[in-house]
């Protein structure tokens, strides 16, 4: 299938890119040409022409005003002033509405396209709209199924109490960029522990400097909770472990503190000795993550452990006194299906974790899986939506509802990520950082301090460089960043 889309000068290139969000969502990036400023005889804000396989060609002109008047229609709860429509979901809509009418093809999140659709319900309800004006709104006008607006719903109720935070609470994150191996799926940065071995103690050294100038201009700030994630941070040794939590704890006034979580992650870089570690500093909350508990995938994939490493590093922390474990997994991931899926949810049922996080595979342009074609074709699309289902069911049976999700682009089947728990093994940290209403102040290489403001209404982004070599040498321009960052925090912006 080829499709050629070209709008008017005045609309681009903000077509261009709802455009190509829809395309992709529809079709995984067919053949596309995009252009501008083309001189159309209908007079037409924008023009899809779409040649399919077989070679039959329709032209289709787009006109706003109409994609607006058919919004309006449909959706009776649509109300300009309250921000709900604007030209980019117009198109959206419009461009699904077509492809799908052509096609037949249908998609359970509709045209929400973005990361973040809890978000927006929580954004609808603060504007006035009562929840069932909210589920007609997520149904007629971004034509969600039911399915996917009761899970949101059903996140939404169960964040709640987490929303709505002072703004002297601040989150804290912490980079640990370093893997045993690189998953063929992974677009992380991560970078393999062997290469940089000799150079980790220098890695602290930077990270102690930049915790130490932020912690200076943080007195007074409630730091409410820590989340050390990478790459893998058990990869470090568990002297260099104990280092890195030792310059936490003493640079930060931790009475507030309710959640400190550490991703252990992979299987094969947990140790007893790293374990007692993160109790002896008063973690509270891990990740144990087998992605699968298939090992023919697992070594498909890269990931050298097996699953009965797994059970075993599993069983180790709950002897050492976790009582908060988050387990995750991928659906659909290269050679599966629904019966390898399940039999992964069997065994981590027997497990019995606190929390279980279900991601659905993205294909992600900067990963090896998908430069690699013959691992692209083993991806199982069609059984995905089956695999989330039964994680959902595996989740339930453990006595877990899901707390928060999001979406990722170009995830197979146009799924979601979701994560569950016992109530009360919530990570607030997780659930923040998704809903984007606090602030964190971000350590390391690859780390994103977001300076959140008035409720969510002003986040401005500070990124930290993503190489662990630049990270090494740019301590004065880390510095300089992490100070624009805490002025904006001290400014009443």
């Amino acid at each position: 299938m080829k499709l050629d889309f070209y709008c008017r000068e005045e609309y681009a290139p903000m077509h261009y890119y709802e455009a190509m969000q829809v395309f992709a969502h529809l079709f995984g990036m067919p053949e596309i040409h995009c252009g501008w400023g083309e001189d159309d005889k209908t007079g037409a804000d924008s023009l899809l022409t779409v040649t399919c396989d077989g070679g039959e060609t329709g032209s289709y002109p787009i006109f706003i005003d109409a994609a607006r008047e058919d919004a309006y229609s449909e959706d009776p709860v649509l109300d300009a002033r309250r921000g709900l429509a604007n030209d980019r979901n117009l198109l959206k809509r419009y461009l699904y509405k077509l492809l799908s009418k052509i096609y037949g093809y249908g998609s359970l999140w509709g045209v929400l396209t973005g990361v973040r659709p809890v978000k927006v319900l929580h954004k609808l309800l603060e504007a006035g709209i009562g929840e069932e004006d909210a589920r007609s709104h997520f149904r007629d006008f971004f034509f969600v199924t039911e399915k996917k607006i009761d899970l949101c719903f059903e996140t939404l109720k169960n964040q709640r109490k987490f929303i709505g935070v002072d703004e002297d609470e601040v989150s804290v994150y912490v980079s640990i960029p370093f893997c045993p191996t690189i998953c063929s799926y992974c677009t992380f940065g991560s970078s393999l522990v062997s290469r940089y071995e000799s150079r980790i103690g220098l890695y602290i050294d930077e990270l102690e400097n930049e915790i130490d100038y932020a912690a200076g201009r943080l007195k007074g700030k409630k730091i409410t909770d820590i989340y050390i994630g990478g790459g893998t941070p058990t990869s470090v040794t568990a002297s260099q472990l104990d280092r890195i939590l030792g310059i936490l704890v003493r640079n930060f006034d931790l009475k507030a503190l309710s959640e400190f979580s550490v991703e252990a992650g992979r299987p094969d870089t947990i140790t007893e000795e790293k374990l007692l570690v993160l109790k002896k500093y008063g973690v509270t909350r891990i990740s144990i993550n087998p992605q699968t508990m298939n090992e023919k995938t697992l070594k498909a994939i890269g990931r050298h452990h097996t699953p009965e490493e797994t059970v075993a590093a599993f069983r180790m922390a709950r002897r050492i006194g976790f009582d908060n474990i988050n387990m995750d997994v991928i659906a659909g991931l290269p050679g599966e299906n629904a019966a390898d899926f399940e039999h992964t949810m069997e065994e981590i049922e027997k497990l019995g974790p606190d929390g279980l996080t279900v991601h659905t595979l993205a294909l992600k342009r900067a990963s090896r899986l998908s430069k690699d074609e013959d691992s692209r074709k083993q991806v199982a699309v069609s059984e995905t939506e089956k695999m989330c289902d039964c994680g959902a069911e595996a989740a339930r049976s453990c006595g877990m509802h899901p707390y928060y999700l999001y979406r990722q682009k170009n995830c197979v089947g146009n799924n979601e990520n979701v994560s569950y728990c016992r109530p009360g093994c919530e990570s607030p940290y997780n659930i923040h950082i998704m809903e984007e209403d606090k602030t964190v102040i971000a350590f390391g290489a690859g780390a994103v301090t977001k300076v959140v403001k008035n409720g969510g209404a002003f986040i401005e982004r500070f990124f930290n460089t993503k190489s662990v070599d630049e990270y090494l040498t740019s301590r004065e321009e880390i510095i300089r960043r992490k100070k624009g960052a805490l002025d904006l925090i001290d400014s009443r912006a």
